[in-house]
């Protein structure tokens, strides 16, 4: 059996009202969401973001356009209605993320207990701390095995400072290159390594 548990909700999930969330999996993301801001790339967003939001605000250090706010505030009004809980205090503001939170919860607690079971965490920074702490218990499982992706070379130390065990595996880029990133298909020739394959290249599987 495989569970699919999108903890913080999805792009492809729609709030119908403020108890109910409609889910689909369309084959691409919503149009709404589109926004023409000019920003180079994410990278570069990202980066400029961490150079001055000790001293600025996101919204001067993006140097945004009145043209980018106004792009911005109609991107807005279309993520709103999306159910995904972000990563804030207000989170469960909403009942309807209350409910699917503890649900997931309860479910991820259930299924972790039960022998033979792996656990793949696909961009979690095991930050919450909700979530880090079922997995925590979760490793006195004795046949649990748990494969963190690292998002970047870094990301492996600063998830370590919040959780480390031996059961845990971690797969990461040894360097940040675009052409070392992770997708499925790595992982799964990362797991069941086959001598000569080269779709391993960049990529490391360790403690």
């Amino acid at each position: 059996t495989i569970n699919l548990i999108k903890m913080h909700g999805s792009v492809s999930w729609r709030k119908v009202n403020e108890e109910k969330i409609e889910v689909s999996y369309p084959n691409s993301y919503p149009k709404d969401l589109e926004v023409d801001l000019d920003i180079p790339d994410i990278q570069t967003a990202i980066k400029l973001i961490e150079d001055f939001t000790l001293t600025h605000t996101a919204k001067k250090s993006l140097a945004l356009t009145n043209e980018d706010e106004l792009a911005l505030k109609e991107f807005r009004k279309e993520y709103d209605k999306l159910a995904i809980v972000n990563p804030t205090k207000a989170k469960f503001e909403e009942t309807v993320f209350q409910q699917h939170y503890y649900q997931s919860l309860r479910l991820l607690s259930y299924e972790l207990e039960k022998p033979q079971t792996v656990l793949i965490c696909f961009g979690f920074s095991f930050k919450d701390e909700h979530i880090r702490e079922i997995i925590s218990r979760s490793l006195s499982n004795p046949s649990l095995i748990v494969y963190v992706f690292c998002y970047k070379h870094e990301s492996k130390s600063e998830i370590k400072e919040l959780i480390n065990n031996k059961k845990i595996i971690f797969i990461y880029p040894e360097n940040n290159d675009d052409g070392h990133f992770i997708d499925l298909d790595r992982f799964i020739d990362c797991i069941f390594s086959v001598s000569g394959i080269d779709s391993m290249e960049g990529l490391t599987c360790s403690l």
